[in-house]
């Protein structure tokens, strides 16, 4: 699957390593109490994933890498880009990545959904 944004599987592994994940604060965030994938309050043991188009957009780790896993390169809030696609193909012409990333990816997902 790839759309305008969305991601080939060779690109989800990228993407999912340049996010940034940080444990859950209260006091830093305060824009949201909930995870807007899953509608879930955070709690103090949660990591959070903060997104680079608006220092509010922040959901729980494993809610984003499973939205990323589906092929999905777009902010659930604003709809803007999660990473440049096109700067990731540039990348990857220089060298292939394994699919074993993209299978454990998923693998891991789908067991959480369980």
């Amino acid at each position: 699957m790839r759309g305008p944004d969305g991601l080939e599987d060779s690109e989800i592994p990228q993407v999912i390593e340049k996010l940034n994940r940080t444990p859950f604060d209260p006091n830093k965030f305060t824009a949201e109490n909930e995870c807007k994938i899953c509608l879930m309050e955070y709690e103090a043991e949660d990591e959070l994933t903060q997104l680079k188009c608006d220092e509010r957009h922040y959901f729980h780790s494993d809610c984003i890498i499973r939205w990323i896993s589906e092929g999905k390169n777009n902010c659930p809030l604003c709809r803007k880009p999660i990473e440049n696609v096109n700067e990731l193909r540039d990348m990857m012409e220089g060298g292939e990545l394994s699919n074993d990333s993209v299978i454990q990816a998923r693998r891991s997902n789908s067991l959480r959904r369980r």
